[in-house]
């Protein structure tokens, strides 16, 4: 979630321009081969043991998990370091500046490939088999690219699926094998499921919670309408916003009915800052439903120290407006540092783990869910890990999170205008008119400085 220690706009902007002249020498350095998805084993390594150092978030801790396997695969040894999500922006712009090549391979998510993927992360374009990539989803794909360049090869599949409580749905006298298609739908359940458990008067469970303590989950919460609508933030080169549209403002709509005209939201989430802790909450039974990674399913709802409601929730996709279901997550994944020396040996991390093998073993030892369709379609992932049927369906339908070279600064725009409309002091068309007007002054004034 969003921390204090980034690195405001301005400071990118000049830090970034300091960094960005000169040349460089990659050095290439021969090394054995990591299997990809078509199944071939990994050469001997017949040089010297080679060495790739990684810049990551802790999370996800099945990418340090895999480097065991993967120095066994290519004589690769991975040496791993990793720092605070918050302190991420500020680092990479600090390597930019000083064209830092300690770190040979950096973690990424959306917002950071947008930022810096032009500028940090090397061109990976042909150094990826395609039937690798026709083998991710394609919003994923499209997420990791930057400029017609792939900068990142994605990990694993964090696209948000529907948990639905069976036991709420039933009380209120909902089928809980049929989880709610269209947020309209949800909206007409929600003075069912919503309830006063205490008798005194007041509501105190609500059909949804969500973190919006942060302008990052405020974002967050407008882009999963805004996926669900059919609509999008940006032009493709990031120089114009797109949301002000009809599907900008069906979502925007959305968010109104849902904060007030139904009361879908609990209020209790406006002091809620991360997705687990909103999750934790689901998994005690007070919030009928829940958007959030597939992986929380094993984490929280099935987990018997943390969960009332063991074996009874419904998984399903999240609920669409225009189309039948949009999501939203974060793509994560791994580049190449442009300043590396070691690039080679770095590219062989990213094919290592991009391997069906790879991915399968994730899949059926961990939590984390394979970015790889083929793995989440294996019977045996499937049996291993419930929610990969759903994460796949659910990769269907449009999940992006808008990542973009300004994405805190917009986060902080949806923030302001949310929460005015919330208050009354403006409408849907006007929160979305000035939304997209402060929206579009940040692109400006990002690339007029770049």
């Amino acid at each position: 979630m969003l921390g204090s220690n980034r690195v405001s706009r301005r400071q990118f902007l000049k830090i970034a321009g300091m960094g960005a002249g000169g040349s460089f020498l990659a050095a290439c350095v021969p090394v054995a081969t990591a299997p990809q998805g078509d199944g071939e084993e990994a050469a001997p390594a017949e040089e010297m043991m080679q060495k790739i150092t990684i810049l990551s978030q802790p999370s996800p801790p099945e990418a340090k998990g895999m480097l065991p396997a993967f120095k066994e695969a290519t004589g690769i040894e991975g040496e791993w370091n990793e720092i605070p999500f918050s302190d991420l922006q500020a680092k990479y712009a600090t390597i930019l500046a000083g064209q830092d090549s300690s770190f040979d391979v950096l973690y990424s998510w959306d917002g950071l490939t947008a930022l810096f993927g032009a500028s940090l992360y090397d061109p990976l374009n042909d150094k990826i088999e395609q039937a690798v990539l026709d083998d991710i989803p394609v919003p994923v794909v499209q997420d990791a690219t930057v400029g017609g360049s792939l900068r990142v090869v994605p990990f694993s599949v964090l696209v948000y699926v529907g948990f639905y409580n069976k036991d709420i749905f039933e009380e209120a006298g909902f089928d809980p094998e049929s989880p709610p298609e269209s947020w309209q739908e949800v909206f007409e359940m929600a003075p069912a499921l919503n309830k006063d458990t205490t008798g005194d008067g007041q509501t105190d469970r609500y059909t949804w919670l969500w973190p919006l303590q942060s302008s990052n989950g405020v974002f967050v919460f407008y882009a999963i309408f805004l996926n669900g609508a059919n609509g999008t933030m940006y032009s493709p080169d990031f120089k114009s916003v797109a949301f002000n549209s009809p599907e900008g403002l069906d979502a925007m709509q959305a968010v109104y009915d849902a904060l007030v005209t139904y009361e879908v939201m609990d209020p209790a989430g406006w002091g809620i800052g991360t997705n687990e802790e909103a999750h934790i909450s689901y998994a005690q039974s007070l919030c009928a439903m829940q958007v959030n990674p597939g992986r929380y399913h094993g984490l929280y709802n099935e987990n018997e120290e943390k969960s009332k409601i063991v074996g009874r929730t419904k998984l399903g996709l999240v609920p669409g407006i225009n189309l039948q279901s949009g999501s939203s997550g974060a793509n994560i994944g791994y580049g190449i540092n442009r300043f590396s020396e070691n690039k080679d040996a770095g590219l062989e991390y990213l094919k290592y783990f991009s391997s069906v093998e790879a991915q399968r073993e994730m899949g059926l030892t961990t939590t984390q869910l394979p970015v790889r369709m083929s793995v989440l379609a294996d019977p045996e992932v499937q049996t291993t890990n419930p929610v990969a049927a759903i994460t796949s369906e659910q990769a269907n339908y449009p999940a992006s999170r808008f990542g973009s070279p300004v994405y805190f600064d917009v986060a902080a725009v949806f923030d302001e205008q949310i929460q005015n409309m919330k208050n009354g002091d403006i409408s849907p068309q006007e929160a979305l008119e000035m939304s997209a007007a402060d929206s579009q002054a940040l692109l400006d004034e990002f690339w007029q400085s770049a």
